[in-house]
Parts: structure tokens; C-alpha cells; sequence
């Protein structure tokens, strides 16, 4: 388990638990950026959760560019920048997408045109 730590100087209620200003919370690692996206709130607490948290950023940097630009992702992009770029452009869900490969994603939603 990772950790995020309550950097928000006020004592939280998540999940029904008291995480006091300064804590750190236990989360699963995919769910990290849900809670160190919420700056100035809370941030990463451990070597487990930066990682997660640099990931996450990176691909949400990268699908927000290619949003910008009008332009699908590069074609050796990870399978989560090609998952969060067909469903940010609201070319599939989340579910329909689930069990597709980068490749699979790229051949099937990164046709140009």
C-alpha cells in the first residue's frame, strides 16, 4: 500500500476514518493521483506513492497535450496514454476499453480522419 500524507493543515474525514493534519493514509496505489491531485491537500508519503503519483502525472500531461494539439498520442505511448486519450476525445468508455492492448487501442481508436 502506498501512502499519501494530509498536507492540507486541517484534520480530514475519508472513509469514515480521521486522518489528523500531517498524517499519513494508506490507499491503494491506483489511487494515489485521486487524492495527490487535490493540491494542496494531500501529497505523496512514501517512495510507492511518488512513483504512482509521477506516473499518473505524466500521463495525464501527456493526454492533455495530445487533447490540445487535436492530435492522437505517439504510437509507442503507454496503454494508459492511449486509454485516457480514447476516452477524454469520448471515443469509447472506460469499459468498453478495459481488456484492449496500446496496440489494440491504437489500431482501433488512432485511425487519423
Amino acid at each position: 500500500m502506498a501512502k499519501v500524507k494530509n498536507v492540507s493543515g486541517e484534520d480530514r474525514i475519508v472513509q469514515g476514518r480521521l486522518v489528523l493534519a500531517g498524517a499519513l493514509l494508506e490507499v491503494p496505489a491506483d489511487e494515489v493521483w485521486s487524492y495527490t491531485i487535490q493540491e494542496p491537500n494531500w501529497a505523496p508519503g512514501d517512495d510507492e506513492a511518488r512513483t504512482a503519483h509521477d506516473e499518473a502525472y505524466a500521463t495525464a500531461h501527456a493526454v492533455e497535450e495530445a487533447i490540445e494539439e487535436n492530435a492522437r498520442p505517439a504510437g509507442n505511448a503507454s496503454r494508459d496514454v492511449w486509454a485516457a486519450w480514447v476516452v477524454a476525445t469520448e471515443r469509447a468508455t472506460e469499459d468498453d476499453i478495459t481488456d484492449m492492448s496500446r496496440d489494440q487501442l491504437r489500431d482501433t481508436y488512432g485511425q487519423e480522419g
